[in-house]
């Protein structure tokens, strides 16, 4: 009898996009298994007759939306109901970030009836047989964890590019590059969002500068209708008028694409289209445009703060912070630089280089770095970075900061990332001497 396999993908569309490579492999590996994916309705109609499983079962967002909803009779009687796929395996291409979340996980693998559970381990993964260690957001990008995962079952962990099914665009053919814009960044986290004056700024030169004709694609909620009102011709608006799968095909026929950090980016990506990606508060290590095959440039301002969502283990700031200075900063001319470099095949300029590690011992305090380092060290190594052209970061660290930065993500994420962070305190001196990394004096500011 052939193997059974539930695999488990229960985010939205750039979810379920880069989940796409880890099924590719794993029905390449297992072409006699018989494949099912459990999917939310709304992006299920990207795996529709691309072959990737032989069934899908959805389940709409609202399902699981509410903690309470997951006790309620009728999910548990629909989770029951997975017993009846007589499933060998089921798979988790999810971290096990929140306890409802998890709690949620764990009523389908039980549900399901399946032996085999296998799925990412931090920690929460109690309820799987097999496991692959999770070593935080952006230690891999999202597709490469779970083509890692589907190793487990034999398949091939080499990179791949994502696959969507695709239908013929609702637009006449093009005669001039064209530039498709999304001015949205999803609903799930509205602060990924860039400002539609600057997005209508880039597609003004754009034209002007290469002739390009301007889409924009979207849906309700979008900021499209403000980009383009401040255009000086109208564009070609076409958000919210195609199924998913068209919505692929003007993807493809894009010259370029310009976005944030969104579902729409990530269809871009899988479509082949040359993507321009603005990140600021989201994590670009682990949701960038996911192009092994194609192109694409991740334009971000990157302040130390940023990321913030999503670092490590943790959801961090979903909505980023107040003032959202990364996405603020990110400039019209930075975008439209990149897209230009996109159209005419430039590569990007290199990124910078590292900086070079501090070099010094360090103990974790609360979670938190604390150097050891006394104040002539300190001096010395001041005179040295003044002498050179990189930029350097201390933070005096001391015992009200340590537990300030256990409820603020955004300041624990700036000490994190921080090149010293020097203790100023007793209570830390005590501290490292009993996690046994002794601190030799109290570094004040």
């Amino acid at each position: 009898m052939n193997e059974r396999i539930l695999i488990v993908q229960l985010a939205d569309i750039g979810d379920l996009v880069l989940a796409t490579p880890a099924l590719a492999a794993l029905r390449e590996a297992r072409p006699d298994a018989h494949l099912t994916l459990l999917a939310h309705a709304h992006s299920a109609a990207l795996i529709e007759g691309t072959g990737l499983v032989d069934a899908l079962i959805v389940f709409e967002r609202e399902a699981f939306s509410r903690p309470r909803s997951l006790l309620s009779p009728a999910l548990l009687r629909r989770v029951w109901a997975l017993r009846g796929g007589r499933y060998d395996t089921v798979l988790f291409l999810h971290h096990f970030t929140l306890k409802a979340g998890t709690l949620k996980f764990a009523l389908i693998a039980f549900g399901s009836g399946a032996r085999r559970r296998i799925g990412l381990e931090n920690g929460n993964g109690w309820f799987l047989t097999e496991r692959l260690p999770d070593q935080g957001f952006g230690a891999y990008h999202q597709a490469e964890y779970w083509l890692r995962l589907v190793a487990l079952l034999g398949a091939s962990s080499a990179v791949r590019p994502a696959q969507v099914a695709s239908a013929p665009p609702p637009l006449p053919p093009k005669t001039v590059p064209r530039v498709v814009i999304h001015a949205g960044s999803g609903g799930y986290s509205l602060a990924r969002r860039w400002d539609a004056a600057k997005f209508a700024a880039v597609a003004e030169r754009l034209r002007h500068e290469r002739g390009a004709e301007i889409v924009l694609v979207g849906g309700a909620g979008d900021d499209t209708a403000a980009v383009q009102a401040q255009l000086s011709a109208p564009a070609l608006d076409i958000s919210g008028k195609t199924t998913l799968p068209q919505l692929v095909g003007v993807l493809r026929s894009a010259d370029v694409f310009i976005g944030a950090d969104s579902g729409v980016m990530h269809l871009a990506a899988a479509a082949g289209a040359p993507v321009v990606a603005v990140f600021g508060p989201s994590n670009a290590a682990a949701w960038g445009a996911w192009t092994p095959q194609g192109r694409s440039e991740i334009v971000r301002s990157a302040p130390e703060c940023s990321p913030c969502s999503y670092v490590g283990h943790a959801i961090g700031l979903r909505e980023g912070c107040a003032a959202r200075t990364c996405m603020r900063m990110v400039t019209p001319e930075q975008v439209t630089a990149a897209a230009l470099r996109l159209l005419d095949g430039v590569d990007a300029p290199p990124e910078p280089l590292p900086k070079v590690p501090v070099g010094t011992k360090r103990a974790r305090i609360l979670g938190l770095p604390v150097d050891a380092i006394t104040y002539a060290e300190w001096l010395e190594m001041i005179g040295a970075w003044v002498k050179g052209d990189t930029a350097r970061h201390v933070c005096t660290i001391n015992p009200e900061f340590a537990m300030i930065a256990q409820d603020d993500v955004l300041f624990k994420n700036i000490l994190l990332r921080a090149d010293l962070c020097v203790p100023d305190g007793v209570g830390l001196l005590w501290a490292g001497r009993r996690l046994g990394t002794s601190l030799p004096e109290r570094v004040t500011g």
